[in-house]
């Protein structure tokens, strides 16, 4: 696409989501006297819909450390030596001891770690036994994977694309630019609702190109 996407600066845009939200307050941060059920949460949901960027905004929103591990789909490093590949939220290498000290900083702190990418049976697997590894910690594990954790107890998330209106707004709230409801309905729908295409769509709009313009490209791009 020939034009340069820009999309707003200043605070992130965060649109619709409120009861997956509460359901990891209630996972995560139960009050004071309450005890959760689990403090292990899978999200499932397809590539794009937002799962990350779920996770990104409770963890800004709550002010808490957040840890990640990104695994790979065919993952065969054994849990002993995962805490090397954690990084800080900005992706910056966090320096462990080694899964101990990975508990402690967790036990001990307003943390959360965020598993990503758990698509596999191998992923799924090295998920699990890294949370029996950290029992008691704040984990949020997300994957494509719709019933892992189930039989565990953990807090079972599935996140689908949003509706329509909350799609628009979606992309809406990312724009410098005034465009026609009836467009942005169109652009929503064709690109499955998606968040993170809605996102990439609005950067584009900023730069001048039209949403029929943008949609050409796209479906021609491949």
């Amino acid at each position: 696409m020939s034009s340069q996407p820009t999309t707003p600066s200043g605070s992130r845009v965060f649109v619709g989501r409120e009861a997956e939200l509460q359901t990891l307050e209630l996972t995560l941060l139960p009050r004071e006297g309450e005890s959760a059920k689990s403090r292990v949460c899978a999200i499932s949901g397809m590539a794009g819909v937002g799962k990350s960027y779920l996770i990104d905004h409770f963890v800004s929103e709550r002010a808490l450390q957040h840890f990640k591990l990104i695994l790979r789909p065919d993952e065969e490093r054994p849990v002993s030596a995962l805490y090397r590949a954690i990084v800080g939220q900005a992706g910056e290498p966090v320096p462990l001891g080694g899964i101990s000290h990975l508990h402690q900083i967790l036990l001990n702190s307003s943390a959360l770690l965020h598993i990503e990418n758990v698509d596999s049976h191998a992923a799924a697997m090295t998920a699990v036994e890294m949370v029996r590894e950290l029992p008691d910690c704040n984990i949020v594990i997300t994957g494509r994977l719709r019933s892992l954790g189930r039989s565990a107890g953990w807090t079972i998330l599935g996140m689908d694309v949003p509706h329509i209106s909350e799609a628009i707004q979606h992309v809406r709230h990312r724009m410098y630019v005034s465009v026609e409801q009836e467009d942005l309905g169109q652009l929503a729908q064709q690109l499955g609702r998606l968040p993170l295409a809605l996102h990439i769509a609005a950067g584009y709009l900023n730069a001048g190109q039209t949403v029929g313009g943008f949609l050409r490209q796209f479906w021609s791009s491949g």
